[in-house]
């Protein structure tokens, strides 16, 4: 048997906050850890496990977080709308419903 890991110390292993660790402990299946008072201790199975449920579902976020970045295409990367881009989209969506709204029924139904 390995060498058992409190809550805390865990949290601070796998960068999450301890609150987080107890949202999401009781939903991870096969969990075996020991209770020692109000402190809870995790052997090495028990913490691969709390990784492995933990860990993101997204393949790139994932490479990128281990550290595995590899060069991706331009076309790939979809560039975001700047601020200005939207609101304009924005304002001018917002002009074309306050267009419709000025128009007569009878002419929206032609």
């Amino acid at each position: 048997m390995g060498e058992l890991t409190s809550r805390a110390n865990l949290a601070k292993k796998i960068g999450r906050s301890e609150r987080t660790l107890r949202r999401y402990l009781p939903a991870i299946p096969g969990l075996s850890c020991i209770r020692m008072g109000r402190t809870i201790y995790f052997n090495d199975d028990d913490i691969a496990l709390i990784e492995k449920a933990l860990r993101c579902p997204y393949p790139t976020a994932r490479e990128e977080s281990s550290g595995m970045r590899e060069a991706r295409s331009v076309s790939v990367v979809k560039s975001s709308r700047s601020r200005n881009s939207a609101r304009d989209a924005l304002l001018d969506r917002m002009q074309k419903q306050l267009e419709q709204q000025k128009k007569p029924r009878s002419e929206l139904t032609r």
